[in-house]
């Protein structure tokens, strides 16, 4: 069963809490890496999302934040060393998202930007000729970053990152049922799902593998980080 949960985070919120004690509930390593980022919102989002995880890991394996192990491979994929459960985790704006599945799970959520289409050049011809084939702008743009969160989900299920070229596979059918094509043929072994999400945001996601969706789920900042310190 697939769920997806959904932080926001929110500036009258975030004063209540002082970043430097926050950190003690997360792993040294995560605290440094903290540490050196200039902005705050980076540092809070980055903070926020180890703490939903936490907080979900908690909830799903009963088990306390002390015994969570967070570790990544080298591709940058975050996994439980001594437990096993599929989640992954995405954060743009002010949003921070984590799914968690039965297989293999990828997320990723984008807040919708006036940007440089010419970057959509890294996407396969046949996704960048179906962009330009959008004749509004705004519609280019929310295309792209539709396409943007749904090749973002797939090399993340997949657990290895942009080491996988964004042209070496594409997205069928983006406006209806959304299938992956490598070297042109359709993978059913693919699920990719684009959610209804919040205006100005897109947000999809990709197993590896048939699992239901269970749905979207809103939650409460007070209660993440009031489970992360028991």
């Amino acid at each position: 069963m697939i769920r997806i949960y959904a932080l926001k985070l929110k500036e009258s919120e975030l004063s209540s809490y002082e970043l430097s004690s926050l950190l003690n509930y997360v792993s040294s390593t995560k605290k440094e890496k903290i540490l050196k980022y200039r902005n705050k919102l980076d540092a809070m989002r980055s903070l926020y999302a180890d703490l939903l995880i936490r907080h979900l890991i908690s909830k799903s394996l009963s088990i306390k934040n002390k015994d969570i192990e967070l570790v990544v491979n080298k591709y940058g994929k975050p996994y439980l060393k001594k437990h096993n459960l599929n989640f992954n985790l995405s954060h743009s704006g002010f949003w921070i998202v984590c799914v968690i599945g039965s297989n293999s799970i990828g997320i990723d959520v984008e807040e919708v930007k006036d940007i440089n289409l010419n970057i959509a050049k890294v996407f396969s011809k046949e996704e960048y000729d179906f962009l330009r084939l959008k004749k509004e702008k705004k519609e280019r743009i929310s295309t792209f970053f539709k396409l943007w969160t749904l090749k973002e989900s797939v090399v993340k299920a997949l657990g290895k990152g942009l080491s996988i070229p964004l042209d070496s596979f594409s997205i069928d059918s983006i406006d209806k049922e959304p299938k992956v094509k490598f070297m042109g043929l359709v993978d059913a072994e693919y699920t990719l799902r684009n959610i209804d999400f919040d205006d100005g945001y897109e947000l999809s996601i990709c197993t590896i593998g048939n699992d239901e969706f269970g749905g979207l789920y809103y939650m409460d900042i007070h209660e993440v980080v009031n489970s992360c310190k028991m």
